[in-house]
């Protein structure tokens, strides 16, 4: 935002400093001056090469506002510009994207153009012959001291050098800082690929999972680590006589279970027959080899 300041010590006696961005812009107010555009125009020229005001964005606009309160203006002020298909056209071909007309206004192309000081309608533009008589404003640069100069110069050395660096940085490597590397048996890791690039084993957060896609069967993204499972031998039932005894064995992985009658004795020495079962408790896996995680962090 531009800040009204009354400075001889930049401007000169009279003239109201805007500071904008890089620039620094000087504003001189004519209450006496009434004349046509041509006139004031030609006026402002002379007056150390200034111009009437051309306005390139809405905080100069704001800045133009505190004027016309500071210097409680009750006449309306020209500005440097012409009007084509209906839009500003300032006369130094400058930027044209901020336009603040009053409303229905442009009327007409062969006007000139005057902003308003009414509380009201402050700042408006609106179209008017250009012989009307007029106050005017007077615009003009202040070319940069070599303070100021050297001041920009090392301000943009530091832009460039921090451009420089990260330019070099993607040159090290061009993956993003985050990235997720999976290093499989075999290959170079990502600090001997990339050694100027800090990298995190974060091998345990995953260890001794698998991975699927999203759906079917699986569950949704990120909601977890989901529980193994295999189809396996899990009950058995033995009945005998005439079916009046029945039980019924759980079948725990990596534990035998109860015996189970198979069947009465036939042989001397008066045995029934009994079978116990085991599954395996080892995981259910395809073969595979072990890989490990590294993520990106700086």
């Amino acid at each position: 935002m531009g800040h009204l300041v009354h400075s001889e010590g930049v401007c000169g006696d009279g003239w109201d400093l805007f500071h904008y961005e890089n620039d620094y812009i000087c504003y001189k107010y004519y209450p006496d001056g009434l004349g046509d555009y041509h006139t004031v125009a030609t006026a402002c020229k002379g007056d150390l090469n200034s111009s009437l005001p051309i306005i390139n964005s809405q905080t100069e606009q704001d800045f133009l506002n505190k004027l016309i309160v500071k210097y409680k203006m009750i006449e309306n002020v020209w500005l440097d510009a012409t009007i084509k298909g209906k839009h500003i056209v300032w006369t130094d071909s400058s930027n044209a994207d901020y336009e603040n007309w009053l409303a229905g206004r442009p009327a007409n192309e062969s006007n000139c153009v005057e902003m308003l000081p009414d509380q009201v309608s402050m700042g408006k533009w609106e179209d008017t012959p250009c012989a009307k008589k007029n106050v005017y404003l007077c615009k003009r640069f202040v070319a940069w001291s070599s303070q100021q100069m050297e001041h920009l110069v090392r301000e943009n050395n530091h832009l460039v050098d921090k451009a420089l660096a990260e330019i070099a940085l993607l040159k090290n490597c061009p993956l993003p800082v985050g990235f997720i590397y999976v290093h499989l048996p075999g290959q170079l890791d990502p600090n001997t690929l990339w050694p100027r690039s800090k990298w995190s084993d974060v091998t345990v957060q995953y260890a001794g999972q698998f991975f699927r896609a999203e759906g079917g069967g699986s569950l949704a993204f990120g909601a977890g680590v989901q529980a193994g499972d295999a189809p396996r031998l899990s009950h058995l039932i033995s009945q005998y006589g005439k079916y009046d005894h029945s039980l019924d064995y759980e079948i725990v992985p990596g534990v035998y279970s109860p015996y189970v009658h198979t069947g009465d004795a036939t042989g001397p020495d008066n045995d029934d027959f009994y079978v116990k079962f085991l599954v395996k408790a080892t995981e259910v896996r395809p073969s595979n080899q072990a890989v490990r995680i590294f993520r990106r962090d700086k």
